[in-house]
């Protein structure tokens, strides 16, 4: 892989936190407005972390299994 390349992953995936991140400044200004709880309001970006970290873990495995590694990935 070019260091391009990385240095492009490197990007997106910082960007692609830092846009989950953002709405967590204004939680407690939601929670006061909708009158709930700050883990209520706080659970749309759980899920959405929680649904982005399965993705790449079943990503990654299929990556391996289907690329022939999958005794590297399995002896990690």
């Amino acid at each position: 892989m070019h260091i391009s390349s990385i240095n492009i992953l490197l990007l997106i995936t910082v960007l692609a936190f830092s846009t989950l991140y953002a709405p967590q400044l204004i939680l407690p200004l939601l929670a006061q407005e909708f009158s709930v709880s700050g883990s209520e309001v706080s659970q749309p970006i759980s899920l959405t972390l929680f649904l982005l970290a399965a993705v790449t873990l079943s990503v990654d495995c299929n990556s391996f299994y289907y690329a022939g590694n999958w005794r590297i990935f399995r002896a990690a």
